[in-house]
């Protein structure tokens, strides 16, 4: 509290010192250090250089001994008010302070042409604050974590990321989406040609898993008996995405007797598939808006090597999903996101509405499906699998 406190009360220092007299982005920084992490007696920090790069200005710095980086790095909510610019900093032996010219957009549409642009099993994650759009690709990170608050584009992101796989893939890509919010943000989708099956309470979901996992064991092992190691080595051109929307539906915490059992069961086929499932052409898309250690189980976290992740209400749910603190700093932007990797970097995903998903898919809708519970029962399931349909 007195932390927040003291935030605009150096920030305003700081501005009060530049409007006696010019103070360019340099000092602004060396006055920050001066007020917030140095004692009248102590060493400066040591200036080395800057160098001026297209979008930002990197200053470079020695740290005397006394000040760590993580001292530094909790500061920098200081320093940006007192820039009122984005900072990022880095330590690689000196300090580097990037200073950015250029903000984030607030607004990063999804259009035809991007979509051309994703080659291979890629979708954007989003532009960057150079301008720069990002992709994933799944055949090179095949399982991903979002997460986010509720209204700051987790569920956006999963449509879009559904929409640009259909439209690039429309003979190859396989969907199982399981919408754990009523089944109203997948409904638009339960009509694709690509779509396998769509479930919307846990019993629908673990039927759905269970013949993934059939056909998960089943493929394992065709690849052994072929000699493949992994789905590149053969000729098979499908992938098939498993898309969870809101995963805490299924942890099995706070739930007893047979409904504690059903989630553990969905639970422990979705950490399956993101244990083995990936060599074969399996890819999970596991999202939470409530992350917590019992809602993301460890081996789902630690199989999942792409996170992308929007503004969470604490720092203590960004290091469950991010393993570091930083969600809870995004600004209140919806579709603002940090994407990791092998390290994060903060973007704006990209928005789809709902009537471009539908000017884009048209071509893939085909006639309303039975129930999967009704067709299971009375004929063998569909070539592409089975199928369950909103009622």
């Amino acid at each position: 509290m007195i932390e927040s406190f003291l935030i605009p009360v150096i920030a305003g220092a700081v501005l009060a010192v530049a409007k006696g007299k010019k103070m360019d982005d340099r000092k602004k920084i060396e006055k920050v250090f001066e007020k917030c992490l140095q004692k009248d007696d102590q060493e400066p920090v040591e200036f080395i250089r800057q160098r001026k790069y297209e979008t930002y200005t990197e200053f470079v710095y020695r740290l005397p001994f006394y000040l760590s980086f993580s001292q530094i790095e909790q500061k920098q909510e200081h320093f940006e008010n007192a820039l009122n610019k984005r900072i990022e900093f880095s330590f690689d032996g000196m300090l580097r302070v990037k200073v950015f010219e250029n903000e984030l957009p607030e607004m990063f549409e999804l259009t035809k042409e991007i979509i051309d642009r994703c080659k291979g099993w890629t979708i954007p994650t989003g532009i960057d604050q150079q301008g720069d759009i990002h992709f994933h690709d799944f055949d090179r990170i095949m399982h991903m974590i979002v997460a986010g608050t509720t209204q700051y584009g987790k569920t956006v992101f999963l449509k879009m990321l559904i929409t640009v796989l259909a439209a690039n893939h429309p003979e190859h890509v396989r969907f199982t989406l399981i919408d754990l919010k009523g089944g109203l943000a997948f409904q638009r989708f339960a009509n694709l040609q690509q779509v396998v099956s769509v479930a919307s309470d846990a019993q629908e979901a673990l039927m759905a898993l269970k013949h993934i996992k059939t056909d998960i064991e089943k493929r394992l092992k065709d690849f052994k008996a072929a000699g493949f190691e992994n789905i590149r080595d053969s000729k098979i051109k499908e992938r098939h995405f498993i898309v969870v929307d809101e995963a805490a539906e299924l942890s099995p915490a706070g739930y007893k007797g047979q409904d504690k059992a059903l989630r553990q069961e969905c639970e422990n086929i979705m950490s399956y598939i993101a244990r083995v499932a990936g060599g074969v052409g399996y890819r999970l898309i596991y999202a939470t808006q409530y992350p917590t250690s019992d809602v993301l189980p460890r081996q789902i976290k630690q199989n999942c090597d792409s996170k992308v992740c929007f503004r969470l209400q604490t720092a203590k749910a960004s290091e469950v999903v991010l393993n570091e603190k930083g969600a809870e700093k995004l600004p209140f932007i919806k579709g603002r996101c940090i994407y990791l990797t092998d390290k994060p970097v903060i973007l704006q995903a990209p928005y789809i509405s709902n009537e471009f998903i539908d000017d884009i898919l048209k071509p893939y809708k085909m006639e309303k499906r039975v129930s999967a519970i009704e067709h299971h029962s009375n004929e063998p399931p569909a070539p592409n699998g089975y199928t369950i349909e909103f009622k």
